[in-house]
């Protein structure tokens, strides 16, 4: 299972993002969305849509969560493998 957290509480109160005070940090509640994680290999794959489907549904839920458009994708199972993963990015 791969945690993302996805909200944060404190005392009751939703914020926009982690307290910054360190003291605050041991009563912050806060809110994760599960993804299912995958266990085929990810190694010399070099376009998205060869991605695992668990891997793509967790990359796109990233890619909405923080409102980017994500033109590279950088493969940590090969630490240089970096691809482009729409057309816009070439």
């Amino acid at each position: 299972i791969i945690k993302v957290a996805v909200g944060y509480k404190l005392n009751g109160e939703v914020l926009s993002s982690p307290p910054a005070q360190a003291n605050a940090w041991g009563a912050i509640e806060v809110e994760y969305k599960e993804f299912e994680g995958w266990n085929e290999p990810t190694v010399g794959i070099r376009k998205y849509e060869d991605l695992p489907e668990k891997c793509r549904t967790y990359v796109q839920f990233i890619e909405d969560f923080i409102k980017i458009n994500r033109r590279i994708l950088r493969n940590f199972a090969e630490f240089f493998s970096i691809f482009c993963i729409n057309e816009q990015a070439k």
